[in-house]
């Protein structure tokens, strides 16, 4: 089998070691893991491959700006804009072959964002807690 790069989506400052074991566990396959940091607050464990500074100025803002800022609901929807926008144009280049996403509430919202924005078919499963909550049509598409 080829082996094929395999997006991680997650906020690294609060789910960076599942990211950074799941990184692992693709590697350890033959794959290549592409983590891409969707995270706005706290400090990543690790350095991505995609930071979340460039995730925030694919939406066109700065990150800091949004942590200055602090409105929850802004730095989803910047964060989800540009999430969509790198994970779309990597797909469309060839660069990605699926994405997986691990996340609570934000890093479902967001991650979940750019796996609908992805062709149907495409490989993409979405790893989370709100699972639990029953309520997961915003998340499906």
């Amino acid at each position: 089998m080829e082996p094929k790069r395999i997006g991680i989506l997650c906020t690294l400052d609060t789910k960076g070691e599942h990211a950074g074991l799941l990184k692992t566990l693709i590697e350890e396959r033959g794959h290549e893991a592409v983590v891409l940091d969707i995270g706005v607050m706290g400090t990543p464990p690790f350095f991505p491959d995609i930071s979340r500074h460039e995730i925030a100025g694919a939406a066109g803002v700065e990150i800091r700006d949004l942590v200055a800022e602090g409105d929850r609901g802004k730095a989803l929807a910047a964060m989800s804009t540009g999430a969509i926008a790198v994970v779309g144009k990597l797909y469309g280049q060839g660069s990605l072959h699926g994405v997986i996403g691990l996340g609570g509430g934000s890093g479902t919202a967001i991650a979940s964002a750019a796996m609908r924005a992805l062709p149907i078919g495409s490989p993409k499963v979405m790893v989370s807690t709100m699972a639990s909550s029953g309520h997961v049509a915003m998340y499906v598409g």
